[in-house]
């Protein structure tokens, strides 16, 4: 009897937590949907917002030590 209400309370647990996570997950999801749009309206290109050619070169190489 025991074993019985015991698996049964976990049952509901598990439940409870698989329904926790997929609701927090399907919120997640939507927020980045809403991030996307939000990003397309403004125009901003998510890929690739750095653009390595800016950077300017270093003059010299610095070695450890050698401020």
């Amino acid at each position: 009897m025991g074993v019985t209400i015991a698996l049964a309370i976990g049952v509901l647990l598990g439940a409870g937590l698989g329904a926790t996570g997929m609701f927090l997950f399907i919120k997640e999801t939507e927020m980045d949907k809403i991030i996307e749009r939000q990003a397309e309206d403004k125009s901003i290109d998510l890929d690739d917002p750095w653009d390595t050619e800016e950077l300017p070169e270093p003059k010299e190489e610095v070695k450890y030590g050698g401020f």
